[in-house]
């Protein structure tokens, strides 16, 4: 009897045992091994972006959710990559199918979230994120957060990687003004005598043409704010938004007349390319990179390759040029980006958690942004980073896109970057004024068709007014009614609509 009770129990043990060693994935849950207090059940994060893996992301990611873990963030981050051109079809087919993933890339000037949660796509995560997301609501100021909600509920989580207040952008060389002896210009006068010096002075085979692609200029806006009716903006590249709350089609303002003013009188004294609407994108790199430029409208990321031409120039020889001070910046975003729980996750609240825990602070930051510290990037200073190549290679082996999910907070900038374009992007305006419309979002899914023909006759018929090649009084009558025989009308109107309704909540 004693024998066979002993066997029954040998037996018992064993069965115990052999079930504490099984892990379970159902429902995106994993039970970690062990037992009591120590087991643990890691939920799954399954987090769709656009783009190309890194190299060494089966190396740093189980480093990441190591750190993740030891924090008591009980998540499984596992990525996945869909190519650029495939990008747009396989995430419409994900979320019309109810493919069970928990994290999507929200880029809201392709698809805006609104256009998502109309659809039912997304999961409503106000309450998960006052469950889970005290870090991120910390990070994030209140016009961030207004631009993620739809009806006041949240549905996405902000990537505030970068600082809107900027334009009109104007960054201008420093080292070429003193290569010739000039002022630094004060306003547009002063900025087009400067720019003629500069142009019958340069030296080489490449002239220093404004960098512009022409046919996918609507606005030459250098001069914007100096305009009486600042602060305004072009949402779209044509819709005008003033803070009255005026809404208009841009191109019959007295705006766009007086921007295509100056348009016209640099093109016509050489400052812009001959053959600026043939001007592609592929060129406009190519004169960045080579240095072969004085002023830009954009900011400059890294002088890595301008120093190839000009060696001895640093990231202080380039300034920003804002001609009325006086004046505030206008922040016409709250954010362009952002991540979103699909409604069919399992667990919606592991995108959240997994976000939290990156905005927790700098170490987790680096570690998920950067990668392996010595490996892919090294410290230059409190918000600097170098970054590190392997021989042959001309990204590191492992990094993330600040742009998808950053925060302007932990954000480290190469130390190529120019000083002037931190203070422009990476630092916070604290004097800027929000636009009334920086928390709108416009649905177009019912005027889909009239915005495909406006965008195409804008192309054809806006764009040679707009960077100068034609003449304004002229060209413009007959470019506005074939934007109306395209549409135009229907697409304002619309506009018009949902923003009214908008202002009313």
């Amino acid at each position: 009897m004693k024998k066979a009770l002993l066997i029954l129990i040998s037996a018992m043990l064993a069965l115990a045992l052999l079930a504490g060693c099984i892990t379970q994935d159902t429902g995106g849950q994993t039970n970690r091994q062990g037992s009591g207090d120590d087991q643990k059940q890691i939920i799954t994060c399954r987090y769709v972006l656009p783009g190309s893996a890194p190299t060494d992301i089966d190396v740093v990611e189980p480093m990441i959710n190591e750190a993740m873990q030891k924090a008591g963030v009980n998540v499984e981050l596992k990525r996945e990559y869909i190519p650029w051109e495939a990008w747009e079809q396989k995430t419409n087919m994900y979320l019309s199918t109810g493919e069970v993933f928990d994290l999507l890339n929200v880029m809201n000037d392709i698809i805006p979230i609104s256009s998502y949660v109309s659809r039912g796509a997304l999961a409503d995560i106000t309450d998960i994120m006052n469950q889970y997301g005290s870090n991120i609501l910390a990070t994030n100021p209140d016009i961030m957060m207004d631009a993620v909600k739809v009806n006041n509920r949240i549905y996405g989580i902000p990537a505030f990687w970068v600082e809107f207040s900027h334009s009109p952008e104007m960054t201008i060389r420093l080292d070429i003004l003193r290569k010739y002896n000039l002022p630094v210009p004060k306003n547009m006068e002063e900025l087009t005598e400067t720019f003629e010096i500069v142009m019958s002075k340069w030296e080489g085979p490449e002239k220093p043409y404004i960098p512009i692609i022409g046919a996918q200029t609507t606005k030459f806006g250098l001069a914007q704010k100096g305009y009486d009716s600042w602060p305004f903006w072009v949402y779209d590249n044509f819709i005008y938004v003033n803070q009255h709350g005026m809404v208009a089609n841009y191109f019959e303002t007295e705006e766009f007349k007086q921007d295509c003013k100056w348009a016209r009188l640099w093109y016509q004294k050489g400052l812009i390319h001959p053959d600026v609407l043939v001007f592609k994108s592929d060129q406009l790199n190519a004169q960045l990179d080579s240095g072969n430029w004085f002023i830009h409208a954009g900011t400059i990321g890294s002088i890595d390759n301008i120093k190839k031409n000009y060696p001895d120039i640093t990231v202080d020889d380039f300034a920003f040029l804002n001609f009325n001070p006086e004046k505030p910046n206008l922040r016409p975003y709250g954010t362009r980006n952002m991540n979103a729980v699909p409604k069919s996750s399992k667990n919606p609240e592991a995108g959240v958690m997994f976000i939290n825990w990156l905005y927790a602070n700098q170490e987790n930051y680096d570690l998920y942004m950067y990668g392996r510290e010595g490996i892919d990037y090294e410290k230059t200073g409190a918000r600097t980073r170098k970054v590190l190549l392997k021989e042959g290679q001309s990204v590191p082996a492992y990094f993330a896109d600040d742009w998808m999910i950053g925060n302007i907070k932990y954000l480290r900038t190469s130390e190529t970057t120019p000083t002037a374009t931190i203070e422009m992007l990476y630092t916070i305006d604290t004097t800027a004024v929000n636009s009334i419309a920086a928390s709108f979002t416009y649905d177009a899914s019912d005027v889909m068709a009239e915005l495909a023909n406006v965008r195409t006759e804008i192309q054809a018929s806006i764009a040679p007014i707009a960077c100068g090649v034609v003449d304004y009084e002229t060209e413009l009558p007959k470019a506005l009614e074939k934007l109306k025989a395209a549409g135009m009308d229907k697409v304002i109107n619309e506009y018009k609509t949902q923003f009214e309704a908008f202002r009313k909540k």
